[in-house]
């Protein structure tokens, strides 16, 4: 009898101890996953070509024709579509850390849409870019075929693209088939972000704004900044510089106009300083249009996911507090996070191991692919 009673408070033990383990781990599942898996796939850079499929269409617009790339996963469950729009950069939807990106996506099972927007590549932001998006998502909800009927998609846009993508996300004839928004080192306010980039000021306090960011202002406001007769060769040297062909654009500056030549040089010299100063005295404080900004249009109904890098002086880490702010207002739940283990738009691996920040970090990718 005596033995009968030991054995039972070993099983209570067991039991008890497996009821613990096993709410730990819910628990922890709960908290932590997808992201864990998504992030550790993502910072590894694995290859996943194996895992997927890729076609190409085209949007044709009365001026123009959209390419769009769409990736497929190959297993024959797709959790759901998302649209992920690159950022101000000449390689458009080839550049190879938005394929890296795209490609850890689908290999967890999201089929993710990929179009080319001529003037991001062209370093411009401008309205036709947002035209171009919102054609995109307007074809994806209506006549991709890739939908059910009603059925949701994620919308996100990296760098300039993600307050632009929120913006699309927010039309009232759209947002009913938004599942989430994203914005990954996004503005919310382009007339603030272009503010900051002249004058590193920001209402947290100043950050030197980095010269890639004047360079494209330089470039877009090349008409108030030299002659007409220097603004298309000004324009076009700055997209060399931006390309990464240093040596071209040095030996086109050298041929370049006196006017022009000297913002060549503040742009080589890093001088973000006296650049910005030249900015602002002759383009004043740019107002660009309530399209170009979402803060200045409605809140959207989906859930809206913000990732900012702590230290980013492309567009500074305040634009996040506004698209907060702004999405709160409309009722909606928004998930934000700025971390110092990112640098704008690339995630990036923290030697001194922050423990407290990866687990944040995680729990920001687990919610956003939750709802997604």
């Amino acid at each position: 009898m005596h033995m009968r009673v030991h054995l039972q408070k070993w099983q209570r033990i067991v039991l008890i101890t497996g009821a613990v383990a096993t709410t730990a781990g819910l628990l922890i599942y709960r908290l932590f996953y997808p992201g864990t898996s998504f992030l550790s796939d993502y910072m590894t850079a694995g290859n996943f070509e194996n895992s997927y499929t890729t076609s190409e269409t085209a949007i044709n617009l009365p001026t123009q024709s959209i390419p769009v790339r769409i990736y497929t996963p190959s297993q024959n469950h797709i959790r759901s579509t998302i649209l992920l729009v690159h950022g101000v950069h000449n390689d458009g939807y080839n550049e190879s850390r938005l394929i890296h990106f795209t490609s850890t996506l689908v290999h967890h099972g999201y089929r993710v849409v990929t179009p080319d927007i001529r003037d991001l590549k062209q370093y411009q932001i401008v309205t036709g870019a947002v035209d171009d998006i919102e054609a995109v998502a307007r074809w994806l909800a209506n006549k991709s075929k890739l939908l059910k009927p009603n059925e949701k998609f994620g919308m996100w846009g990296i760098s300039f693209a993600g307050g632009l993508c929120l913006s699309v996300a927010a039309m009232p004839d759209l947002q009913d088939r938004i599942s989430s928004g994203f914005s990954f080192g996004g503005h919310g306010d382009l007339d603030s972000t272009m503010h900051y980039l002249m004058t590193g000021n920001m209402p947290e306090g100043r950050l030197p704004p980095h010269i890639y960011g004047q360079a494209v202002l330089v470039r877009q406001y090349a008409s108030q900044l030299v002659p007409e007769d220097q603004v298309a060769p000004l324009r076009e040297t700055i997209y060399l510089y931006l390309k990464g062909e240093y040596k071209k654009a040095t030996a086109r500056s050298k041929l370049s106009a006196p006017e022009s030549r000297e913002l060549l040089q503040l742009i080589f010299d890093r001088d973000v300083k006296v650049l910005g100063k030249r900015l602002q005295s002759k383009t004043g404080n740019p107002e660009t249009g309530n399209r170009l900004s979402a803060v200045k249009g409605p809140s959207p109904k989906c859930t809206v996911h913000l990732l900012h890098g702590s230290t980013d002086n492309v567009i500074p880490p305040s634009e996040l507090n506004r698209l907060q702010q702004w999405a709160a207002a409309g009722g909606t739940t928004v998930y934000a996070l700025v971390s110092s283990l990112i640098n704008h738009v690339e995630l990036e691996e923290d030697t001194s191991f922050k423990l407290i920040e990866y687990l944040r970090i995680i729990r920001f990718w687990t919610e956003l692919l939750r709802h997604t």
